[in-house]
């Protein structure tokens, strides 16, 4: 059942299209309001709301900027299709200014895939739950309302909400497509699943550490997407938006930028580039909140979510808990030590890497890490996969003695990013790990320690048609003069 047909909603949708609304005033024109952690009675009452509206955009046409199909499209059109192809069977050939608002603001997701603004993953975001958030309101009629997040890293298990298959309310939002454990309640606890991205200083890259931004898309924000699953739905870049989960994940991600931004310290980039860098939405000012009009905005109008009027009732709060991390001034000197013989090819088992050493500087791993001057980086070059390997590897460096699973654990790697575009192209990924913190703690018993063998195992059974491949796993050593309280 449509409630709407593109037919009946042409005029006013082509309409609404045509105008444009500043996504800054859209915001400053409401008040201040607080978004919940899904599992409190106020979360829960959010979720109510938004299981009735989710029913409602599920049935209106794909014309229609509110749509099911059009919301998720913005992410990333179906992966079982092509852009082109559900422009002409959702609007037709020819121009019109529906159209031309699909065209612009489907495939926009930052930064994957040919999208390379790595830097803007979290403004572009940000706006996108928020105009998202806004059609939930609008449609609902209920002027309270705010998106829940998912707050995994303190509770892994999936909202019940989104797993009660057959209620009569809730069944709205469970996906089939995701893993089976997850959906049945099974938590995604691991220590991938992790706050580790709070510790960084800067946003942006800087030496050899891959800043805020990176270190929480290409981690956590991967991570739970792949752990979620599966080939067809969150794991999938083509089909995360498809599922109801996807927005209160992101929900969360949002959260823990806000979190960042209030430890001294932590400012997003104020370079006129990035604050300049615009995107398009949609809000929800058609008739019924059905369609709406494009609403452009620039990275600097989302950097706070003050800005959008809205604030959440709880921050994550580990930044002071985690390790400290060893900054160096800007000479600091970066020097491969070690590298792998070739590309590295994960299986369904562990798999067991000995790098090389390649440099005179590549000596007793504990031995430079006494040397608090030093810092030691595993770096994972060229990640590629066919096909979504529907698995997270967790990484450890070798403890002589042990079985590889109980080595000393510096990360984790995912390929939710990993597999080639439309054009069968493959965008350049790296993965920087700063596995200083992590082989110190083990430094105790020092002659079992060794950072030149890895093991990679997968958290989950790989799907058996991947094969996720890295380039070359390397160790970069790092010295230079420590910055204060650094």
């Amino acid at each position: 059942m449509v409630l709407l047909s593109r037919r009946t909603m042409l005029i006013g949708a082509a309409a609404a299209a045509a105008a444009t609304v500043p996504l800054n005033q859209l915001a400053h024109s409401q008040s201040l309001r607080t978004r919940f952690n899904a599992t409190t009675p106020e979360g829960k009452d959010m979720l109510g709301i938004y299981a009735d509206v989710v029913a409602i955009m599920k049935k209106l046409d794909g014309s229609l900027s509110s749509s099911w199909t059009f919301q998720w499209f913005t992410h990333w059109v179906n992966g079982d299709s092509q852009k082109l192809a559900e422009l002409n069977a959702h609007f037709g050939a020819a121009s019109s200014p529906a159209r031309d608002l699909a065209v612009i603001m489907w495939d926009s997701c930052q930064a994957h895939y040919s999208n390379d603004r790595d830097a803007d993953f979290l403004p572009w975001h940000r706006a996108c739950v928020y105009c998202f958030e806004t059609i939930v309101r609008t449609v609902s009629g209920r002027d309270e309302f705010t998106l829940p997040y998912w707050d995994y890293t303190n509770d892994g298990v999936i909202p019940e909400e989104f797993r009660m298959e057959n209620d009569p309310r809730f069944g709205v939002l469970y996906e089939q497509r995701r893993k089976s454990g997850p959906n049945g309640g099974n938590s995604i606890a691991a220590p991938s699943i992790n706050l580790d991205a709070l510790a960084e200083t800067s946003y942006l890259p800087q030496g050899m550490r891959e800043g805020f931004n990176g270190k929480l898309d290409g981690g956590l924000h991967g991570n739970v997407h792949v752990d979620v699953g599966g080939q067809k739905n969150m794991g999938v870049i083509r089909y995360a938006a498809r599922d109801p989960l996807f927005w209160i994940h992101h929900c969360n991600i949002d959260r823990i930028w806000a979190a960042w931004n209030v430890v001294e310290g932590r400012q997003n980039p104020t370079d006129s580039a990035w604050l300049q860098s615009r995107h398009t939405f949609a809000d929800a000012s058609g008739p019924n909140g059905y369609s709406g009009v494009r609403v452009d905005f620039s990275n600097g109008d989302v950097t706070t979510t003050e800005q959008l009027s809205y604030v959440y009732d709880l921050l994550p709060g580990q930044a002071a808990n985690l390790p400290p991390i060893r900054i160096f001034s800007g000479g600091a000197r970066q020097i491969p030590i070690a590298q792998s013989d070739g590309a590295v090819q994960l299986g369904s088992g562990t798999t067991e890497v000995t790098l090389s050493r390649n440099s005179d500087e590549a000596r007793d791993s504990v031995e430079m890490l006494r040397d608090e001057n030093t810092n030691l980086y595993l770096i994972l070059s060229g990640l590629r996969t066919n096909l979504p390997p529907d698995t997270v590897f967790l990484i450890y460096a070798n403890r002589v003695g042990a079985a590889p699973e109980e080595g000393i654990y510096v990360g984790s790697v995912n390929f939710f990013d990993a597999e080639p575009n439309d054009s069968n192209e493959f965008k350049f990924i790296e993965r920087r790990i700063d596995i200083t913190a992590a082989i110190a703690a083990a430094a105790a018993d020092v002659e079992t320690v060794d950072a030149y063998t890895y093991a990679f195992v997968p958290k989950d059974e790989l799907n058996p048609d991947a094969l996720p491949t890295i380039g070359i796993v390397g160790l970069v050593k790092e010295s230079g003069e420590r910055l204060p309280n650094a």
